[in-house]
């Protein structure tokens, strides 16, 4: 909600979510509103790839949903 209402009062601000590694686990609580936020916001999120994964899960999680939304 925070990142939504961010990007929505500040048109020109871009989003890079690499150091949120965290953050898929959450994400995958409430699949159908964050399909909705990275629909919405897709132009406006950078997904990097300079962030280090230190388990092989973390990175495989990471790279499906980069792959499944780009």
């Amino acid at each position: 909600p925070h990142a939504a209402a961010l990007l929505d009062r500040y048109p020109n601000l871009k989003l890079d979510i690499t150091p949120a590694m965290i953050i898929y686990e959450q994400l995958s609580q409430t699949p159908a509103e964050s399909e909705a936020f990275f629909r919405k916001y897709h132009e406006r999120l950078i997904f990097g790839t300079d962030a280090e994964a230190e388990q092989v899960g973390e990175r495989k999680a990471y790279t499906n949903l980069k792959n499944r939304l780009t």
